[in-house]
C-alpha cells in the first residue's frame, strides 16, 4: 500500500474471497468424491487469484487484507492435509513435516508483518498452480489404480513409479 492509499476496511469483496477458502477447505475435508475435490481445488485457487488481483484494481487493499490472504491459504492447506491424512493418502509424518512448514513459513511472515516489515517475495503465479495440480493429482491418484503399459516388456507398471523400480511392476 502506498500513502495515498486508505485501508478499505474488513468487508471488501477481495477479504470475502479470501474468508471463502475457509468453508471450502471444510467441504475439502468431508468431500470423497475426487471429481468434487479437484472442483473445490480449482474454486479455492480462482479465490486466491482474484482476490488480491480485485484488492489492486478496486484500490480496495488493506492491511488486514495482507494477513487474511496467506492466513485462509495456510487454513485451506490444512483441511486439505487432514483429508490427505484421513484418507490415507499422506503418511503422518508427511502431515508434520507440511504443516510444520506452513506454520514457520506463515508465523514467519506474520510476525514480520506485526513489526512493520515487508517480506518482498511472492511466489510465481505458475508455482501457485503447480501446487494446487499436485494435490488434485494426489486426489486422483488415490482412488485411481490405473497402470502404465511399460515399453520394453508390455507389462503394465503403475504411472507414478520409475521404469527401472521393481515395485512398479503389476501382473499382468
Amino acid at each position: 500500500m502506498t500513502h495515498q492509499e486508505h485501508d478499505a476496511g474488513f468487508l471488501t469483496l477481495s477479504n470475502l474471497l479470501s474468508l471463502a477458502r475457509i468453508p471450502l477447505g471444510v467441504v475439502f475435508l468431508a468431500t470423497p468424491d475426487p471429481n468434487w475435490l479437484a472442483v473445490i481445488i480449482l474454486a479455492a485457487a480462482a479465490t486466491d487469484a482474484l482476490d488480491g488481483f480485485i484488492a489492486r484494481v478496486s484500490g480496495t487493499q488493506s492491511h488486514i487484507g495482507l494477513v487474511l490472504d496467506p492466513l485462509c491459504d495456510k487454513v485451506f492447506v490444512l483441511f486439505a492435509l487432514t483429508a490427505f491424512l484421513s484418507r490415507g493418502d499422506l503418511s503422518g509424518a508427511g502431515f508434520m513435516l507440511l504443516i510444520l512448514r506452513d506454520l514457520y513459513a506463515g508465523g514467519s511472515y506474520l510476525a514480520g508483518r506485526l513489526v512493520g516489515l515487508v517480506i518482498p517475495f511472492r511466489p510465481p503465479d505458475m508455482f501457485r498452480c503447480s501446487c494446487c495440480l499436485s494435490a488434485w493429482s494426489r486426489s486422483f491418484r488415490s482412488s485411481t489404480t490405473a497402470t502404465a503399459p511399460c515399453e520394453e516388456t508390455g507389462a503394465s507398471r503403475r504411472p507414478d513409479t520409475p521404469r527401472d523400480d521393481p515395485r512398479a511392476a503389476v501382473v499382468r
